[in-house]
C-alpha cells in the first residue's frame, strides 16, 4: 500500500464518527421537527413550516455574518448587488 492510500484510510477512520454524532445530536435536540412525520392539519402544518423556516433563517444569518466578519466580504458583494 502506498502512503496516500494509508492516509485516506487513516483520515476516514478518524473522521467517520462525525456524521453519526451530528445526526444523533440533531435527533436529540430537534425532537419537534421530524422529516418523516409531517402534520396533515393545515394549522399544524403552518406551525411546522414556521419552525423549519426559522431554523433555516438562523443558519442563513450565521453564514452571511461569517462572510462579512471573517472573510471581509460584504453580503451585497456576494449577492452581486454592488
Amino acid at each position: 500500500m502506498n502512503k496516500f492510500f494509508l492516509w485516506v484510510v487513516g483520515m476516514w477512520s478518524c473522521l467517520s464518527w462525525i456524521p453519526g454524532e451530528l445526526w444523533k445530536t440533531l435527533k436529540e435536540n430537534m425532537v419537534d421537527l421530524k422529516v418523516n412525520d409531517i402534520p396533515w392539519h393545515p394549522e399544524d402544518y403552518i406551525a411546522y413550516a414556521e419552525r423549519w423556516n426559522g431554523r433555516a433563517a438562523m443558519i442563513g444569518i450565521i453564514v452571511f455574518l461569517q462572510l462579512e466578519l471573517l472573510h471581509k466580504m460584504s453580503v451585497l458583494e456576494f449577492l452581486g448587488v454592488l
